[in-house]
């Protein structure tokens, strides 16, 4: 029998920390006499490349859309698809309606070339009112701070946020939301959202990459579309053999889709990601149509409120799954939500696969040692003093940096190591070599892992901290790095994975201590170019030999390919006694490289070399040039750290007797000779400010 008075509060306590611990997926109703406990539902963010989408997605029950403008976006294929600025504010009008939100992504890197038409997009965006933007490049949050706008900044997950030093450094520099990495757990997720503050967005639904995100340059190589720009061709969808052998002649699996993920979704796990804390979950596909939009929507729009308005009632055996079954594009996988993982990751037939945009490619290689630039002559360099160019060896072993210091200036130490060659790091070798270059007047960096999650953030900090009195200075490969250093008071370098290629991004970083930047992987000649007519590039370091780091991948394919097991499992460690490969269809041959965290590092087919170009390098007047011997032969180092001091001071024969001691081998140019920027279509220059 009920009472017939009310209960009085106090019956039902509710101890401080429990109250602390489960606040970011529950609110507690205390005008209600039995304190009854409401879950907080998250916001359903659905996607949309056509304005017939928006009005589906809203009127299926999404709370969010996301979409974008004709340029700046990562969905750029189709010209038909993406909004003009007329259907962008029908867009608008339509969600505010209803008391929906709008999110547009400019999500792309931006080429120096883009800048005063991205100025002017953003100012077009603030005034129009939508509710957030998602964005990549660092130059978007420069001209958000010095244009004053008031529109909030969410974080893309191009910007591979996967640890919360990450999430700490957006939010100080005004981002409210992070979309995490998808390669990152729920726990990751949860860990992010409690320590910062900032509100995470993961993506539940749809097509995933193989790659790290913003870490791809394999496209943006082979055709200059780069996935950093919204134009991959998707070589992760290609067939492979996968190969082993010192020759890379022993077949291990052929024929099969070793890079093409199967889609995310998370239909059943709706209670994991509330408890998780996330914030806003996010479907991917703006691709598609407006009626498979709507079904998804209105699929997990059921889940969520089934779950939160009654978790009694909550069953993985929901209705959705045969629904989302029968219409699936590719097969379905949870992805890295839970934890790493195994074969079942991969669709290794491929016979799902919707469309092929590309077929096996290759890097051209050198067919000459003729000049392959004219040298810079623009005004931008004027009045900025001469110096001399430096010469920095990045190190991944001691028997090279001891090999490479006699001619280097400079040595960057690589933190993650080799599994293949046994490579790492210990303290007290990294302090006996700090001690002898600077008794040699030479500096010593380390550089920080390329992918940062809680446990590397951890680990970078504690390492720093005790080497920071030693080191001459760290050279960071993300935000995350970067924050975890920031406060030692040592000079700071950053590599090439902070995907810089405009003005605005570098001053950006040069403002957070950065004194020295490689430019993106992807940059070509021409950007750098513009980058001089700035006087920027004297703070530069262009890299010019050594293999080129075409994707990074959190899983091993090794270990699912021969054991179909993820890396979290008992694994015999077969990429530490033999040497594995890619191989297309082509033939081409790519090296899988595994670091001490087991991810695997897909090199390209040949070396980057640029001693031809050295001439026209020096004219850019940069602060160094970088060669990449984490897998060089320390007996033929010294030869080639010779032939580009030779080639730097004006001495033809050391290209020559380069070329000598490498007869036939293939080298290529990288992203030099074409770059990614190429592609900018003038299609929003009738925005007004």
């Amino acid at each position: 029998m009920w009472p017939s008075e009310p209960i009085a509060a106090s019956v039902i306590r509710i101890p401080s920390n429990a109250r602390n611990r489960c606040r970011s997926f529950i609110s507690l109703q205390k005008d209600h006499p039995m304190q009854a406990i409401r879950i907080k539902k998250p916001e359903l963010l659905a996607p949309a490349g056509k304005e017939e989408v928006v009005w589906a997605a809203i009127e299926a029950g999404a709370d969010a859309v996301y979409l974008a403008g004709k340029n700046f976006n990562m969905r750029r294929h189709r010209a038909d698809f993406n909004f003009t600025a007329e259907a962008l504010e029908r867009s608008v009008t339509f969600a505010h309606a209803r008391n929906r939100t709008l999110y547009v992504t400019v999500n792309t890197l931006v080429g120096t070339s883009e800048v005063d038409l991205l100025r002017d997009y953003l100012l077009y965006l603030d005034a129009l009112g939508v509710d957030a933007l998602i964005v990549q490049d660092l130059a978007v949050v420069a001209l958000h701070r010095s244009l004053g706008l008031k529109v909030p900044l969410h974080a893309s997950t191009m910007m591979n946020v996967g640890a919360p030093d990450a999430a700490t450094f957006l939010a100080r520099h005004g981002f409210t939301r992070v979309v995490t990495s998808r390669d990152i757990t729920l726990d990751d997720v949860r860990r992010i959202r409690e320590t910062t503050g900032v509100e995470v967005e993961y993506f539940i639904h749809g097509d995933m990459c193989a790659a790290q995100s913003g870490q791809c340059f394999q496209s943006g190589l082979i055709f200059g579309k780069s996935g950093n720009r919204g134009q991959c061709m998707k070589p992760c969808r290609w067939k492979y053999d996968l190969m082993s052998g010192a020759a890379a002649d022993q077949p291990v699996l052929s024929g099969v889709h070793l890079l093409a993920a199967k889609d995310m979704c998370l239909i059943q796990q709706i209670p994991e990601l509330v408890r998780a804390g996330v914030d806003a979950l996010k479907i991917e596909g703006r691709m598609r149509p407006a009626p498979f939009v709507a079904d998804l929507v209105r699929l997990y729009r059921n889940a969520i409120d089934r779950y939160c308005d009654n978790p009694l009632a909550q069953s993985r055996t929901l209705p959705e799954i045969a629904d989302m079954q029968q219409s699936r594009v590719r097969n379905l996988t949870t992805g890295f939500a839970f934890n790493a993982p195994d074969s079942r990751y991969m669709d290794l037939d491929g016979e799902r696969e919707p469309v092929f945009l590309s077929y096996a490619g290759t890097l051209p290689t050198l067919q000459s040692d003729a000049p392959p630039f004219l040298p810079y002559s623009g005004p931008g360099l004027n009045g900025i003093p001469d110096r001399p160019i430096e010469l920095t060896v990045f190190a991944g072993t001691r028997t090279q940096a001891d090999a490479a210091a006699p001619f280097a200036d400079n040595l960057v130490l690589c933190w993650e190591g080799d599994l293949q060659s046994g490579s790492h790091w210990d303290l007290t070798a990294i302090s006996d070599l700090a001690s002898r270059c600077k008794q040699a007047n030479k500096r010593l960096l380390l550089a920080s892992p390329r992918i940062i999650t809680e446990r590397e953030a951890r680990e970078w900090r504690l390492v720093a901290a005790a080497l920071a009195e030693e080191l001459a200075g760290f050279s960071v490969t993300s935000i995350a790095a970067l924050e975890g250093v920031r406060g030692l008071g040592k000079p700071l370098w950053g590599e090439a994975s902070l995907n810089v290629l405009n003005p605005e991004a570098l001053r950006f970083l040069a403002g957070e201590g950065i004194s020295r930047l490689l430019p993106a992987l992807e940059c070509g000649f021409e950007d750098l170019t513009l980058l001089a007519d700035h006087g920027l590039t004297p703070f530069l370091e262009l890299p010019v030999q050594g293999p080129l780091v075409a994707m990074i991948l959190e899983h091993c394919l090794v270990g699912m390919a021969l054991q179909g097991i993820s890396k979290r499992e008992i694994c015999r460690m077969p990429c530490a006694i033999d040497t594995f490969y890619l191989r297309d269809a082509r033939g081409t041959v790519r090296r899988i490289c595994t670091d001490t965290y087991c991810r695997n590092h897909i090199l390209m087919e040949n070396d980057l070399c640029l001693l031809s170009a050295v001439p026209a390098l020096m004219s850019l007047r940069p602060a160094s040039f970088r060669i990449d011997a984490r897998l060089a032969d320390p007996a033929t180092l010294p030869a080639c750290l010779v032939a580009y001091r030779k080639a730097m001071a004006g001495d033809p024969t050391g290209a020559a007797e380069f070329s000598a001691a490498h007869p036939g081998q293939p080298f290529n140019r990288g992203a030099y000779p074409k770059g990614i920027i190429h592609d900018v279509e003038k299609s929003i220059t009738s925005f007004e400010r």
